[in-house]
């Protein structure tokens, strides 16, 4: 699966129309694969880049703010994923 999203990003990257704005999400489900398989200096690495792509192409502030969350929880060492809770 991760190499599979690596695919994702290269071509996301490569876009040059509305598209573009995308790019920040797939760098985020990217570092969160790396994160989810226990490679997390990998994962913030890519997660920091998606915060920093979000800034620079000016994606919607909901999708920013997700991105940035997400940023701090790897930090912290929580999921970012949904948890069940009962």
């Amino acid at each position: 699966m991760i190499g599979w999203m690596a695919g994702v990003v290269r071509r996301g990257e490569k876009q040059t129309d509305s598209y573009l704005k995308y790019w920040p999400l797939y760098l985020d489900t990217y570092a969160n694969l790396f994160y989810k398989t226990g490679n997390t200096a990998e994962a913030l690495k890519w997660q920091e880049m998606a915060v920093a792509k979000a800034k620079e192409l000016d994606i919607s502030k909901g999708d920013k703010k997700d991105l940035e969350e997400n940023l701090e929880k790897m930090k912290k060492g929580e999921p970012t994923w949904p948890t069940e809770t009962k």
